[in-house]
């Protein structure tokens, strides 16, 4: 398997059935992939950190939701006027009505009321002798247009919000798969710190199966007495390393399970076999790297985009406010309500208005400070992008050079552990043969060991390498760009 394969398309990610362990656990990359993008607890946060971005498209959004008024009131006014004639013993007063609103993305708030007012009057002797009615209905229909002419200049500032708010939720499903690939990247090195761990377990195992029989053979020549003075006590004192070496390597692998497993949220099973097909795979062609489709620049382009977007609203309201006025009512009065109602109605009541209202300050140090912070903003992500762009670039070439580095060293560490592996048999066969000393087998186990150990790593090392390079190109995790185009 190559670093290749383990790539997996977003698309996947909770839609991958539950796991149903077995003994032992086959572990792969992919797996690991898999399990900890369905599973670990870091998944469902980065995915809780999109969600919350939502708030702000909500809040841009609800400029513009209609928006419906009731009210109601009963007075009762036993009040006295300055022309005494005209007060009535008391006045029992019924109102309410109700009213519809909308913002429009122009800048243009309708607004449509209708108000009924009922009175019933205990009259004074002034309205009794003159005969009017101690029962009065009052109906108005109105809708009120206020269109903003200068600050939201025909709804500029909302629009821009509404566009800020599109751009966060972009920003948030770019830096959702960003984190998405690093989480990734940790747990496949989790999951190669953990295979080096096993394997270096495996050959402290099997170095001191070797350093037993080697004792043993010196045990053997040295009840024939062809031994040499300290031979047995030294391999049985390297022995004992060998013992040490175990429990250390015992520990490290057990850690490393432990962590890996820990972010798979899963329990460390009792056998554990690291399904790795290919320990070195080839190395992958070299390619230049396009910084403006990188999701990292894209990023930062966002960021920038958005505090631009940000900075034209604040100019916009930073305008005196001009609006246009223009309101028409339908009245109608009865003793009746319905006749109120039927008068109202029929439009030979009406009133019709129209009007300019201006409002501004003077000497502002808040709008001065807002408008200098936000075009600081939109140069603080001018420079962040550049930095970005330069930091990308020479990132992608440390990881290139890093792959080439760490494929060399690990197909010299193998060729070296052939060799060794080869010194130590003909080493072995000389020392039964009592042609060398001891000492000269101990130093070429050792040497196998340490060269063991070194080749294990620079394979894990490699393929850490490999994963690197993938997620700073954009390929350890791929989303389709319809899934944020779309947005």
């Amino acid at each position: 398997m190559t670093w290749k394969n383990w790539l997996i398309p977003f698309s996947i990610v909770g839609c991958i059935p539950a796991v149903a362990l077995a003994e032992p656990l086959i572990l792969s990359p992919q797996f690991v992939v898999d399990r900890t993008l369905t599973s670990s607890v870091e998944a469902k946060n980065i995915e809780t950190k999109e969600a919350l971005q939502k708030r702000s498209w909500y809040q841009a959004r609800s400029k513009f939701d209609n928006k419906f008024t009731v009210n109601g009131s009963y007075e009762i006014s036993k009040s006295e006027s300055l022309t005494q004639v005209f007060s009535n013993d008391e006045d029992r007063t019924q109102s309410y009505g109700f009213g519809f609103s909308q913002k429009l993305p122009t800048g243009t708030n309708l607004e449509f009321t209708y108000a009924r007012q009922t009175r019933s009057s205990e009259l004074n002797s002034f309205a009794q002798a003159n005969g009017l009615s101690p029962d009065w209905s009052l109906d108005t229909l109105a809708l009120n247009i206020t269109q903003e002419l200068w600050q939201n200049l025909f709804g500029k500032a909302d629009r821009l919000a509404v566009e800020v708010a599109r751009e966060n939720l972009k920003n948030a499903s770019l830096q959702k798969i960003e984190d998405y690939e690093q989480l990734v990247l940790t747990a496949l090195n989790q999951f190669w710190a953990a295979y080096v761990a096993q394997q270096n377990l495996q050959h402290s195992l099997a170095s001191r199966d070797r350093f037993r029989n080697l004792v043993q053979t010196v045990q053997n020549k040295s009840k024939l007495g062809f031994t040499a003075p300290g031979e047995l006590a030294q391999s049985q004192a390297d022995l004992e390393e060998q013992e040490q070496r175990v429990k250390s390597a015992s520990f490290t692998y057990l850690s490393a399970v432990d962590l890996l497993f820990k972010t798979l949220q899963m329990d460390p099973p009792s056998d554990v076999t690291f399904k790795v097909e290919d320990t070195l795979p080839a190395k992958p062609k070299e390619q230049s790297l396009v910084l403006d489709t990188n999701r990292s620049i894209q990023l930062a382009k966002q960021k920038l985009n958005m505090s631009q977007l940000e900075l034209e609203s604040v100019e916009s309201q930073q305008s005196p406010a001009l609006n246009l006025v223009a309101e028409a009512s339908l009245t109608g009065g009865d003793a009746e309500p319905s006749e109120a109602f039927s008068e109202a109605l029929s439009g030979t009541r009406p009133i019709y208005s129209v009007g300019l209202q201006f409002a501004t300050s003077f000497g502002s140090n808040l709008r001065q400070g807002e408008l200098a912070h936000f075009r600081s903003q939109v140069m603080e992500k001018e420079y962040a992008l550049k930095i970005a762009k330069d930091q990308l670039s020479v990132a992608h070439l440390e990881a290139q050079r890093e792959v080439n580095t760490h494929f060399k060293i690990a197909e010299s560490a193998s060729r070296q552990v052939s060799f060794r592996d080869k010194a130590v048999k003909e080493f072995e066969r000389a020392y039964r043969q009592g042609r060398t000393d001891i000492f000269n087998v101990i130093q070429a186990y050792n040497s196998l060991f340490t060269n063991q150990t070194k080749a294990i790593r620079a394979i894990g090392d490699y393929h850490i390498a490999l994963n690197k390079l993938a997620a700073i190109q954009d390929e350890l995790i791929k989303i389709p760009q319809t899934e944020i185009k779309g947005r």
